[in-house]
């Protein structure tokens, strides 16, 4: 098996974002990391020069994979707020509700790092929620309605998670619809919108 290129790496950031998401950050050691993608621990060090910068990369690799479905969301909220809070809300439901859910790895990690406001994970986060912000302030017309949802999302979702009670979803929605309620479809089409996330 080849150690070196970038099919390695990719194995290696998939293993450790998989890890990092199910057991957290403090509990998963690079040993950890090298035994999940099959490599050794070296290999490992010789994409990565420690745990800290591995973890950013994985944390830049789970924003690209969210980045087409929140963008997916804006479109929809742009074309229709109402029923694309609506769409945003099934997804969560459906995300919450299985049976291994543990969250937004996200916010996950970045909690763990509190106190450390220049590591790489706590870069990468912040750079990503403040992208999605500019997006979903594109798609509503407004930062003030965009912060706002944001903070219901990310709220609903750790209430969620630390309870365990799907009631916060329907009381999110709520808020959300609530939110949205005196906003109306722009006449410009959503494919003109001015923030991407690919940015």
């Amino acid at each position: 098996m080849r150690t070196s290129g970038p099919k390695t790496r990719t194995r290696i950031i998939e293993a450790a974002y998989a890890m990092f998401y199910a057991q957290g950050y403090s509990r998963v050691s690079v040993d950890m990391i090298a035994a999940k993608a099959g490599i050794t621990k070296r290999t490992l060090y010789a994409h990565f020069p420690s745990k800290d910068d591995l973890a950013g990369a994985a944390c830049e690799h789970a924003m690209t994979l969210a980045n087409k479905r929140i963008e997916q969301w804006a479109h929809k909220i742009h074309a229709d707020p109402a029923s694309g809070i609506e769409h945003v809300f099934e997804e969560l439901e459906a995300w919450c509700r299985q049976r291994k859910f543990a969250g937004a790895g996200f916010t996950r990690i970045v909690l763990e790092l509190a106190d450390l406001p220049g590591h790489p994970v706590r870069r990468v986060a912040e750079a990503h929620k403040s992208r999605i912000e500019a997006v979903l302030a594109d798609a509503l017309g407004s930062t003030r309605l965009s912060r706002a949802l944001m903070i219901i999302l990310e709220g609903t979702m750790i209430l969620t998670l630390t309870t365990q009670r799907f009631d916060h979803l329907a009381v999110g929605r709520s808020l959300a619809r609530e939110l949205v309620g005196h906003t109306s479809p722009s006449p410009r089409h959503v494919a003109a919108t001015r923030v991407s996330l690919r940015q």
